[in-house]
C-alpha cells in the first residue's frame, strides 16, 4: 500500500500546475542571472565564472532556503488533503496501514517538492546555451558545464533540506490538520535560522553556528570562505567535515520529527465539543429564540455623522478581529521574537560591541521586523477584503446601508492601527534594551518620527495599493500574488530599465541617513514632498477602491466600471480634491527634481564615463603646471546649506616643456568660475565637468602664475536624491576637491569593471602602472594626486555663530563679523593638496603633550570614548616621534563628523572620525575586546608620517608605503598598551579578512609590494606581514628600516618613493639567513597550512606538566589567480601552550612560547609548563598566513 499512496501523491502533483510554475520561475531567474552582464548572483563577479561550481552551489543553497514555504505547501497538502476534502472517513475505512498511508504521502510530497529546484540547473544550462548564440555577455565569463557541482548540490542541499523541512512540517500538518500551522512552523524555522546566525556571526563562533544552521549555508560558507578565484571556478566541495556533520544532524532531526508525527497520527477524527451555549442557540427553544417578537418597521438614519459612527463600528470590529486571530498573534509573535533579541546585542566588527544608539535600534527594528509588517499588511488586506465572501455573508453584508468608504476605511485603519501598536511596543522594547545596556540617550522624538510617522506612511502606501488590488481581484490568492510580485519585482524592473526617479518607484522617497548632528534636516523638504506626492496618489487608489468595491454578486470589470461611473457623484468632491492634489503635487515634485534640479541614472553615468575616457584619455601626458600655494576665503551658511568659496592657486611649470593649455576638472557641486587674464576657455564639457583653457602667453619652464576661482553652492528647491550630502546644517565635512578644481586628465573618472569596459569596447585597463623604478613619469606623481607639489594652505572660513569651523593647520585668530563666527588657519608645514573643511556645533576636549595641542571635537553627548581618543593620540605620538622622527604640526585633532559615511581619515594635523564608528564603540575590557577606538586613532595618526611626510608614487605598491605602514605603526602602539597576547586576536581577524578578500578579487591578486588599491592586501595582509617581519628580525630592525626610508623621501619632490625602496631597507636590516622572509612576505604570495594533529600532557611529580604536540606543516606559493603550488617548508614558527581562559575571555594565558625551525612536513615537540594546559599547537599567534588557522591549536588530552 505504501507504493499506492506514494504513486498517488506523485501523480496528483505532476498533473497540478504548481510545481511546474515554480520550476519555471526559478529557472527563469537562474537563466537571467546567468546571461545578464549586470546581475551577479551567487558570487559570480570579476573573474569568477557565472556558471562556476561554487556559483552553482550558492544558487542551490539560496533557493533551498527560499523554497521552505514551497515545501510547506506540498507536504501540508499531502498531510491534510483527505481531511479538507471530507474523504478521510472513506479512505480510512479501507484495509490500509497507518505506516503506508503516512509515509507514502510524505515521501511522495517530498520528492515532488524538489521539482521546482530543477529550475536552477535547467535555467543555468539554458542561459549558457542562449548566451553562446546571442553573446549578451562575454564568453570568458563562462567555464565548462560541471555536472558534478549540480549533482553535489542535490546531495548536500536539496535532498537533506527537503527531508528535514518536510519531516517537521508534515508532522505538524498531520497532527494539527490545520493549513496555517505548517506555514507558521516554516516561518518559525526561518526566524530561528536568522536569529542564531545573527547572534553567532563572529568568527569565534563559526563552529557552533555551522552546526545549528538547519539549511547548511554556514558550514558551506566556512568550508569555502578562503577559496581563491581559481578554486571557486574549478572545485566542487565534498560532503566532509563539519558540512557532513551538519547535514547528518538536521536530516536526523527531520526524521525524528517525522516519526514522532507518525506516532501521534491517528485515523480517528478529532472530536470537537460544542459549548452548551452554542448548542442551545441552535435549538428552537433555546435562548437565541426566546426573545423573538414581531419585527418593527425601521427607518435607517442618514448623514455624515451616522457614517462616522459606522466607520468607528467597522474599525472596532475589524481591529478586534485582527488582534484576536491566530494568524496575527503568530505573525506578531514571530516578528517580535525576530526583533527583540537583536536589540539587546549590538555587535560591531572585530568581535567588538557598539553602543545601543537610537539610530542603531531603528535600523535593527527595520531590518528584523519590517518583513513581518509586510506579511501582515499583504495577508490581512486580502483577508479583510474577502472576509465576508469567504464566510458566505457577503450578500447580507453588502445589503446593509453603509457607504463603501466606511467599509474600506474601517478595514484600512484597522490594519494600520495594529502595525502602529506593534511599532509602539517595539519602541518600548528598544528603550528597555538601551536602559539595560546602560545607555541613557533615548531620543524618543526620533523613534516617533521614524517608526510612527515615516514607516507608517510607507505602510499606508502599500496598504492602499494592496486593498485596491484585492477589490479588483477575482480571488484572494490571485490578489496576494499580484501584490507580492509587484513589491518584489518593482525595483528589479526599474533597475533593468535604468529608471532612477522616485516618482515611479512606488512609495519612493530620497534616501537619508539619521544622525545626532542634524536629525534629518537636509532631507526634510524632499521627504515631505515625496510623502505628499505618494499620499495624493494613494488617495486616488482609495478613490478607485471606493468606486470599484464589490457589492453583491461578483461582476466583471466592465460592469464594475459602469457601476463606478454611476457612483462617482457620491465621491465627486473627494475625487476632484484627490485628483487636483495629485496633479498639483506631482507637478511641483517634477518641477523641482527635473527642472530646478537634475539627476542621472546609472546608465547615463556609465555612458558619460565612457565618453570622458574616449574623448580625453589622449590628453593623459599633456604637461600641466603644479600647484605650490593655496589660499581660501570660505563663507558657510549651514542653516541654508549655502556655501561661497573663493580660492587662489599659485601654480608653476615644473616641467622642461612649455605649457600652453590647462585641463581642468571642475567641482560638481554648484557653480564654478575661473578668474585669470592668461586663461581663455576653449572647451567646456559641462556634462563631465571638464574644461580646456589655453594659456596666453604659455608658461615656460620655471614660470608661475596665479589663478583665482570661485564655487557657489546654493541649493534650490529639493532633489530626487540629496546631492552634496556632506554639506549639512550641522556637521559639514567636505574636501578641497568638493570646492576647488584639479588639473590634468583624471583616470578616476574611467569605468573600472573589466566586464563593463568590454561591453563599451574600451581597452583593458590596468588599475595602476606597473612597479618599475625607472618609470620617471609615474614617479613624478603620487597616487593621491598629480597636480600639486608640497604646498602651503591658508584659510579664512566663516560659519554660523554657534558653530566651530575647522580648516587645515593651526588656528591663528578668531573673530565675529556680521553675525558670523570667523576663523583663520594656516598649515604649520608643507603638505599635499589633500585636506578637509568642517563646521558643527562642537564641544572640544583638550590636552597637551610636549607642546602639541591634542584636541577632540565632538558632538555634545558623544563623550563615551573621548578620553580614550586623547590617550591614544598621546601614546601614538610618543611611539612615532621616538621611532620615526618629529611631528611637524602644532596640533593633533580628531574631529567627529556625521554618519553619512563610516570611516576615519587623516589630513595634515587633523583626522575626521565618523560618528558611526569610534564614537559609538562600547569597549568591554572584561570580555577581552579589541580596543578599536584606540587602534583606529593610532592608525590615522600614523598617517601623519606615512602619507603626509612621504607618499608612494603612482604605481603598484603605493598603498604599502602608506596604509600598510600605518597599520604596522598602530599595531606597535596597541601592543605596547595591551600586550603581545592581545595581538593574537587581532591577527585572527586580519587574516580572516585577507583570505576572504582573495576569493572576491575581481581581477588579479598582487603581492604586497605590487598591490593596487586592494584593501584586503595593503590593510589586512599588511598587518600580518609586518607583524611577522617584526617578530623575525625584531621591532628595532623594522623601525630602523622604516626610519631610513622616511628620511630619504621626507617632504621630497619627485621622484617619489616606490615599494622597492623600502624593501631594500628591509633587506639591509635582515640577516642573510632570513632574506627569504622578505621575498615571501612582500614579493610573493605565500601561504601555509599548519596543523596540530595531536596534543597530550602528563602531570609530573613536581606539579608541572609535560606537553607533547605532533604537528604538520606545508608551504605554498600562489599565482595571481589563486592557483597554488606546494614548495618545501623551511621556516621559523612558534609553538606554544595556553591555560583555560578566565571569565568571559576568549583566550587563556600563554604558558609556553618558543620559536623553532620547521624544515620537514611532520614534527613532534615536547616541553614543560607550570600550569595545566588547555590548548597547544603550532603558530598559535597566527603570524603566518594560514589557509586553515582554526586547526593550529588542539585541546590537550591528559
Amino acid at each position: 500500500m505504501f507504493k499506492t499512496f506514494f504513486k498517488f501523491e506523485i501523480k496528483t502533483w505532476l498533473k497540478a500546475p504548481m510545481p511546474w510554475i515554480f520550476m519555471f520561475i526559478i529557472g527563469l531567474l537562474a537563466c537571467l542571472g546567468t546571461v545578464s552582464s549586470n546581475v551577479s548572483i551567487g558570487g559570480s563577479f570579476g573573474n569568477i565564472y557565472k556558471n562556476a561550481p561554487f556559483v552553482t552551489m550558492r544558487w542551490y543553497v539560496t533557493f533551498s532556503i527560499i523554497t521552505v514555504l514551497l515545501v510547506a505547501a506540498f507536504v501540508n497538502s499531502a498531510a491534510i488533503r483527505d481531511f479538507e476534502r471530507k474523504t478521510s472517513q472513506i479512505v480510512f475505512s479501507k484495509p490500509i496501514s497507518k505506516a503506508s498511508y503516512y509515509f507514502g504521502h510524505f515521501w511522495g510530497a517530498v520528492l515532488v517538492s524538489m521539482i521546482p529546484l530543477l529550475g536552477v540547473s535547467l535555467g543555468m544550462w539554458v542561459g549558457v546555451t542562449l548566451n553562446s548564440i546571442f553573446e549578451w555577455t562575454d564568453a570568458v565569463r563562462y567555464g565548462p558545464f560541471e555536472i558534478q557541482s549540480h549533482l553535489m548540490a542535490w546531495v548536500i542541499f536539496v535532498i537533506p533540506n527537503s527531508i528535514f523541512i518536510g519531516g517537521i512540517l508534515f508532522a505538524v500538518a498531520a497532527k494539527t490538520r490545520n493549513t496555517i500551522y505548517p506555514f507558521v512552523a516554516a516561518a518559525a524555522l526561518l526566524v530561528a535560522y536568522g536569529l542564531t546566525q545573527n547572534w553567532l556571526r563572529d568568527i569565534e563562533y563559526e563552529t557552533i553556528a555551522s552546526l545549528i544552521d538547519p539549511f547548511g549555508t554556514k558550514p558551506f560558507g566556512v568550508m569555502t570562505k578562503y577559496w581563491t578565484v581559481s578554486e571557486k571556478n574549478t572545485m566542487v566541495p565534498g560532503l566532509t567535515g563539519i558540512l557532513l556533520l551538519n547535514r547528518l544532524i538536521w536530516v536526523a532531526l527531520g526524521l525524528v520529527a517525522l516519526f514522532a508525527g507518525y506516532k501521534a497520527f491517528s485515523f480517528e477524527e478529532k472530536s470537537r465539543k460544542k459549548s452548551k451555549k452554542k448548542q442551545a442557540a441552535k435549538e428552537p427553544g433555546g435562548p437565541a429564540f426566546q426573545h423573538l417578537g414581531i419585527l418593527k418597521k425601521y427607518a435607517p438614519k442618514r448623514g455624515f455623522g451616522v457614517q462616522l459612527s459606522q466607520l468607528w463600528s467597522q474599525y472596532k470590529t475589524e481591529t478586534l478581529g485582527i488582534v484576536t486571530s491566530a494568524a496575527f498573534i503568530i505573525l506578531a509573535f514571530l516578528g517580535l521574537l525576530n526583533t527583540a533579541p537583536n536589540l539587546f546585542t549590538v555587535n560591531d566588527s572585530y568581535g567588538t560591541h557598539e553602543l545601543p544608539t537610537t539610530y542603531s535600534m531603528i535600523m535593527t527594528i527595520r531590518g528584523a521586523f519590517n518583513l513581518f509588517a509586510v506579511i501582515i499588511m499583504v495577508y490581512f488586506s486580502g483577508y479583510l477584503v474577502w472576509k465576508e465572501r469567504k464566510a458566505k455573508m457577503d450578500e447580507i453584508f453588502d445589503s446593509l446601508p453603509v457607504k463603501n468608504w466606511t467599509v474600506y476605511l474601517g478595514k484600512y485603519l484597522a490594519i494600520l492601527s495594529v502595525l502602529f501598536l506593534l511599532s509602539v511596543l517595539l519602541i518600548g522594547v528598544a528603550v528597555l534594551a538601551q536602559k539595560s545596556l546602560g545607555y541613557g540617550q533615548y531620543h524618543l522624538g526620533t523613534y516617533v518620527r521614524e517608526l510612527l510617522v515615516m514607516d507608517m506612511l510607507g505602510f499606508a502606501f502599500v496598504m492602499a495599493l494592496s486593498m485596491l488590488v484585492h477589490s479588483l481581484s477575482k480571488n484572494m490568492y490571485l490578489g496576494f500574488g499580484i501584490v507580492i510580485v509587484f513589491l518584489f519585482a518593482l525595483d528589479i524592473g526599474l533597475s533593468a530599465m535604468h529608471i532612477a526617479t522616485n516618482m515611479l518607484d512606488f512609495g519612493g522617497r530620497p534616501d537619508y541617513t539619521l544622525s545626532d548632528f542634524y536629525g534629518y534636516e537636509p532631507f526634510f523638504k524632499g521627504l515631505s514632498w515625496f510623502n505628499a506626492y505618494w499620499a495624493a496618489f494613494c488617495a486616488l487608489l482609495a478613490l478607485g477602491a471606493f468606486l470599484l468595491w464589490n457589492r453583491g454578486k461578483e461582476a466583471g470589470l466592465q460592469k464594475r466600471f459602469s457601476i463606478a461611473r454611476q457612483g462617482w457623484g457620491g465621491y465627486r468632491y473627494f475625487g476632484i480634491g484627490a485628483i487636483a492634489a495629485f496633479v498639483l503635487v506631482a507637478g511641483w515634485v517634477y518641477h523641482n527634481t527635473f527642472n530646478i534640479n537634475s539627476f542621472k541614472n546609472d546608465k547615463e553615468g556609465e555612458l558619460l564615463q565612457v565618453r570622458y575616457e574616449k574623448d580625453y584619455k589622449k590628453l593623459t601626458n599633456t604637461p600641466q603646471p603644479r600647484i605650490y600655494d593655496v589660499s581660501y576665503d570660505i563663507s558657510l551658511f549651514p542653516e541654508k546649506r549655502k556655501l561661497l568659496a573663493n580660492g587662489k592657486y599659485w601654480v608653476k611649470n615644473g616641467t622642461d616643456k612649455t605649457v600652453d593649455s590647462l585641463l581642468v576638472n571642475v567641482p560638481n557641486n554648484g557653480r564654478f568660475s575661473f578668474d585669470c587674464e592668461r586663461l581663455k576657455l576653449l572647451k567646456n564639457d559641462s556634462a563631465v565637468y571638464f574644461r580646456i583653457y589655453s594659456i596666453s602667453p604659455p608658461l615656460l619652464p620655471g614660470d608661475s602664475m596665479q589663478i583665482a576661482f570661485a564655487t557657489r553652492f546654493v541649493p534650490k528647491g529639493f532633489e530626487n536624491e540629496v546631492t552634496f550630502s556632506k554639506f549639512v546644517q550641522n556637521g559639514a565635512f567636505f574636501n578641497n576637491t568638493d570646492i576647488a578644481p584639479s588639473f590634468g586628465y583624471s583616470a578616476s573618472g574611467e569605468l573600472t569593471s573589466k566586464n563593463d569596459r568590454k561591453k563599451y569596447d574600451l581597452p583593458e585597463r590596468t588599475r595602476m602602472p606597473e612597479l618599475d623604478r625607472s618609470d620617471t613619469l609615474s614617479r613624478s606623481r603620487t597616487y593621491i594626486g598629480s597636480d600639486a607639489e608640497w604646498l602651503m594652505v591658508e584659510t579664512v572660513i566663516r560659519t554660523a555663530p554657534d558653530q566651530i569651523a575647522i580648516a587645515p593647520g593651526s588656528l591663528l585668530e578668531e573673530w565675529q563679523e556680521d553675525g558670523r563666527r570667523c576663523f583663520r588657519y594656516k598649515l604649520d608645514h608643507k603638505s599635499w593638496n589633500f585636506y578637509s573643511f568642517m563646521s558643527a556645533r562642537y564641544e572640544v576636549a583638550r590636552k597637551e603633550w610636549n607642546g602639541i595641542k591634542l584636541e577632540v571635537y565632538h558632538h555634545p553627548g558623544h563623550t563615551q570614548n573621548v578620553e580614550r581618543m586623547l590617550y591614544a593620540m598621546q601614546k601614538a605620538l610618543e611611539y612615532y616621534t621616538t621611532n620615526f622622527g618629529p611631528y611637524y604640526h602644532k596640533q593633533c585633532r580628531i574631529i567627529e563628523f556625521p554618519r553619512f559615511s563610516s570611516f576615519a581619515q587623516a589630513f595634515p594635523g587633523t583626522m575626521p572620525y565618523s560618528e558611526g564608528i569610534g564614537f559609538v564603540q562600547d569597549y568591554k575590557e572584561e570580555e577581552d575586546d579589541l580596543d578599536m577606538v584606540f587602534y583606529v586613532a593610532a592608525h590615522e595618526i600614523g598617517h601623519q608620517w606615512w602619507a603626509h611626510q612621504e607618499c608612494g608614487a603612482n604605481m603598484q605598491g603605493a598603498e604599502m608605503t602608506t596604509e600598510t605602514f600605518a597599520q604596522y605603526s598602530a599595531l606597535m602602539v596597541m601592543e605596547k598598551e595591551y600586550g603581545r597576547d592581545q595581538m593574537r586576536k587581532f591577527m585572527k581577524y586580519e587574516m580572516d579578512k585577507y583570505l576572504r578578500g582573495r576569493g572576491r578579487e575581481s581581477e588579479k591578486e598582487r603581492p604586497l609590494a605590487r598591490c593596487e588599491g586592494q584593501g584586503y592586501t595593503h590593510y589586512n595582509k599588511g598587518s600580518v606581514v609586518m607583524y611577522y617581519l617584526k617578530e623575525m628580525i625584531s621591532e628595532d630592525s623594522v623601525n630602523m628600516a622604516l626610519r631610513r626610508f622616511l628620511n630619504k623621501f621626507k617632504y621630497k619632490d619627485a621622484p617619489f618613493p616606490v615599494s622597492l625602496d623600502v624593501i631594500d631597507e628591509f633587506y639591509a636590516v635582515t640577516p642573510d639567513s632570513l632574506d627569504y622572509i622578505v621575498k615571501d612576505l612582500f614579493e610573493d604570495i605565500t601561504l601555509f597550512e599548519n596543523r596540530c594533529e595531536e596534543a597530550t600532557a602528563e602531570e609530573l611529580d613536581n606539579g608541572k606538566y609535560k606537553v607533547t604536540i605532533k604537528v604538520t606543516s606545508k608551504k605554498f606559493k600562489s599565482d595571481e589567480m589563486g592557483k597554488e603550488s606546494e614548495v618545501p617548508v623551511g621556516d621559523y614558527m612558534d609553538i606554544g601552550a595556553f591555560a583555560k581562559p578566565e571569565g568571559d575571555r576568549v583566550y587563556g594565558k600563554t604558558l609556553y612560547r618558543k620559536r623553532v625551525k620547521i624544515d620537514s612536513p611532520e614534527n613532534t615537540f615536547s616541553f614543560v609548563v607550570d600550569e595545566k594546559p588547555q590548548k597547544a599547537g603550532i603558530d598559535p599567534f597566527l603570524l603566518l598566513i594560514d589557509r586553515s588557522p582554526k586547526d593550529n591549536l588542539k585541546e590537550v588530552k591528559m
